[in-house]
């Protein structure tokens, strides 16, 4: 389960802001929002801004390491090849780039965020 931990408003006029989520294992996540309420975000609908090739990962365990300011090192399963769908942990994020041909549904894949948004 993931529930919103807090929020960092840079503009609270146009709702922009730095929101902090935390899963069930406290996981923490930092992601960006702009021109969202916090009572219409849907913390399950997080889309991972890819920073890098996504990769094969020999590792067989979610990664979630927070690099600086927004960006990540993830390690997840590829859940969904179609909805470019992968989980770390409780998270469920939707990726913006291409995934190799090489990779199938059920497979470890890694890659770096620049910043996910909500």
């Amino acid at each position: 389960m993931i529930t919103l931990k807090a929020i960092n408003w840079l503009d609270e006029d146009s709702y922009e802001g730095e929101i902090t989520l935390v899963d069930s294992s406290q996981n923490e996540l930092i992601c960006f929002s702009y021109s969202v309420r916090p009572e219409d975000m849907v913390l399950d609908g997080i889309v991972a801004n890819v920073s890098s090739e996504i990769v094969s990962s020999d590792v067989r365990n979610y990664c979630l390491n927070r690099i600086e300011n927004f960006a990540y090192y993830v390690i997840g399963n590829l859940l969904d090849r179609k909805r470019c769908l992968v989980k770390c942990f409780d998270y469920l994020f939707t990726l913006d780039a291409y995934l190799p041909g090489d990779l199938e549904e059920g497979d470890w894949i890694q890659f770096r965020v620049g910043r996910f948004d909500l």
